[in-house]
């Protein structure tokens, strides 16, 4: 039998924000909620809502500390990618532990990091027209390859953040499914029109699954008991 983790307190970790900055959903853009599960375990969750410049997610583990990130957009094409640590549910505390913004400039990665205040920049090099990865997230590996879709490209240049590498990503379409292969691990995600429906990862029995149909003013999540919110 499958083991699931109780969702309600998972899904509370997901009203993390600024102050000044958290707001609820609104009938301007949608929330969804996704559980990645791996084998019988559901090991994490993500809530991620598009909206006309940017996407936004929130990405928790239990007991973990929890990451939010936002890549703008522009003209529909991912920019700047902006990501914030912040501690586990309970650790007490609204504001990020760290915050980094991604931004290509010609043939090197700005990366800008704020800790407590203290700003440092580095630029690392990478390719012209790369575009940042956040690989621990699969619904932003998803969107990456709906851009490629949508751009009708069949290859990305990719900066993963957690490496410093930058990787050639070849953008398959089949069907419904667009197969993204990042540093030679294939992610399969299955889309209606613009709906983000799953992702899976079989090589490493990882399937992300939709906990509820897109609702406006954060019904997808309320009804999940979250009182959904994400980083604005």
């Amino acid at each position: 039998m499958r083991k699931r983790r109780s969702l309600a307190p998972l899904l509370l970790l997901l009203t993390f924000a600024r102050a000044a900055e958290a707001q609820a959903v609104t009938t301007d853009s949608t929330a969804v909620v996704y559980a990645y599960i791996q084998g019988a375990d559901t090991i994490a969750f993500e809530g991620v809502r598009l909206e006309s410049g940017s996407v936004r997610g929130v990405f928790v583990v239990p007991n973990s500390p929890r990451l939010a990130w936002e890549h703008q957009l522009e003209g529909g094409a991912p920019t700047l990618l902006r990501l914030g640590v912040y501690p586990p549910a309970g650790a007490g505390g609204i504001l990020p532990l760290q915050e980094t913004d991604f931004l290509a400039v010609g043939d090197s990665m700005l990366v800008t990091t704020t800790v407590q205040g203290e700003r440092t920049a580095q630029r690392l090099p990478t390719r012209p027209g790369a575009i940042p990865l956040l690989g621990r997230s699969m619904l932003h590996t998803a969107y990456l390859a709906w851009f490629a879709q949508q751009a009708h490209r069949d290859s990305l240049t990719l900066f993963i953040t957690s490496s410093g590498k930058t990787v050639h990503a070849a953008a398959t379409v089949r069907g419904e499914q667009i197969a993204l292969t990042v540093d030679g691990l294939e992610i399969i995600s299955t889309w209606s029109e613009s709906t983000l429906l799953t992702v899976t990862v079989p090589s490493q029995a990882l399937k992300v699954v939709r906990l509820d149909r897109q609702a406006p003013d954060g019904a997808a999540w309320e009804s999940s008991g979250a009182g959904g919110r994400i980083p604005r």
